[in-house]
């Protein structure tokens, strides 16, 4: 026989289940190559929020050159919607599929996608990169990207953050002054962070 502490337990699971699906989280979809442009501007026929970071790159033709805005991450874009709204993305032409964890669509963090829209701010310093997963904790304390944390990787060339996406297992970067960081303690909690690095020369 049922009590009344357990008719409280199954309605805490059911009206959590029920927030899972009603709150709108940062999600990154799979697209067919070279549809990311034709992807977005549908998804915003749908009134869909999403997000394609573009970068503007010199294109060379036969016959002429021309500069053309591409997507930073190749084949992804990221759609900020409750999970019972996923279904309207998929059924947008040109979506294969979404970035899944055991069977279901992953969120991302808030952080990460706005630290990749701050950097876009400067999309003149931009340069994608190879992700990375190691190296000291760090935060930015001066700067335009002040309270930004991320982590210290050693390599050779100039000193780069580098905002990623662990999801996708993409980054950008943007070249950063060593003297606006300071040592920073790690996250606990790695889905509640940016996975943000630091090139260090």
């Amino acid at each position: 026989m049922k009590t009344v502490s357990d008719f409280s337990s199954l309605s805490t699971v059911k009206n959590k289940a029920l927030d899972i699906l009603q709150v709108p989280r940062w999600y990154a979809i799979y697209t067919r190559s070279r549809y990311e442009k034709k992807v977005s501007t549908e998804l915003g026929e749908r009134y869909l929020e999403h997000f394609l970071p573009l970068v503007p790159q010199l294109r060379c033709w036969k016959d002429r050159k021309k500069i053309v805005n591409m997507p930073i991450f190749p084949g992804y874009i990221f759609v900020n919607i409750k999970l019972s709204e996923r279904i309207r993305v998929l059924q947008t032409n040109g979506v294969v599929r979404f970035i899944e964890f055991n069977g279901s669509p992953r969120p991302i963090p808030d952080a990460p996608i706005e630290d990749v829209r701050q950097l876009f701010k400067y999309p003149d310093r931009i340069e994608t990169t190879s992700y990375f997963n190691c190296g000291d904790p760090v935060e930015i304390t001066a700067g335009p990207f002040s309270g930004v944390k991320g982590k210290i990787i050693h390599s050779r060339g100039k000193q780069r953050l580098l905002v990623g996406i662990e999801v996708i297992q993409q980054a950008v970067s943007v070249e950063i002054d060593s003297a606006w960081l300071k040592h920073s303690q790690p996250a606990t909690d790695s889905l509640a962070q940016p996975s943000l690095y630091l090139l260090a020369a």
